[in-house]
């Protein structure tokens, strides 16, 4: 449970430390005093993308690892032992789920640190906005590709390789499935990684446009 309430508030961190150190940066008259340091475009960009990325969060699980050593005299089981010295996080780290749940959690943190970027005013609102607006769409999207290329169902498969008597055939269509999904994790996966790259090329570009 500690180590469940420690990377959610380090996740929530993350992805809204934009609108926490970088809210006013764009505003008309608070701004000015950003846009007059005496930094590049790119160095700036790289400030904002470091603080948000890579600070937040590092400071967020200092924070929270001190405090959880503080708190272990006081909390009702014994041999209570700091959350990363329990065996879960190699456990977590361990299984191929921990790497897809990093670039999700990545892709969220691009589209908010582009929406700080894009948006002036009421930029925690409108970027709620994009998210459900990119849900119906994915959904759709999603119900469409179903419809177009059903995929077999395993249950099935193993029926029939069962009721034919043919195990080697049913085993072999199973194993062709897996390849395919493991094909087609492996393409998402890229596409995921580039779409992110993307959101954030595509914030600087709209980084550089204000300040021109």
């Amino acid at each position: 449970m500690r180590f469940i309430i420690i990377w959610l508030t380090v996740v929530c961190n993350l992805l809204f430390a934009p609108f926490i150190l970088y809210k006013r940066f764009n505003y008309r008259t608070n701004g000015v005093s950003h846009f007059m340091l005496p930094a590049s475009q790119l160095e700036k960009w790289l400030s904002m993308f470091f603080y948000c990325l890579i600070a937040t969060p590092l400071l967020s699980i200092a924070a929270l690892t001190l405090a959880d050593l503080c708190l272990l005299p006081f909390y009702p089981l014994s041999g209570t032992i700091l959350w990363f010295l329990d065996g879960t996080l190699p456990l977590v780290f361990s299984h191929i789920l921990a790497v897809n749940f990093f670039i999700y959690i990545l892709s969220y943190q691009a589209l908010f640190f582009f929406c700080n970027i894009w948006f002036q005013k009421s930029k925690v609102q409108k970027t709620f906005a994009v998210l459900i607006i990119l849900a119906v769409f994915s959904a759709f999207f999603s119900a469409l590709l179903t419809g177009l290329f059903p995929l077999p169902n395993f249950t099935d498969l193993a029926k029939v390789g069962v009721y034919t008597n043919d195990i080697h055939l049913a085993t072999t269509m199973l194993r062709g499935i897996y390849n395919i999904g493991g094909a087609w994790s492996t393409v998402s996966l890229l596409l995921t990684i580039f779409t992110i790259t993307g959101i954030w090329y595509a914030s600087f570009l709209k980084w550089k446009e204000q300040e021109l």
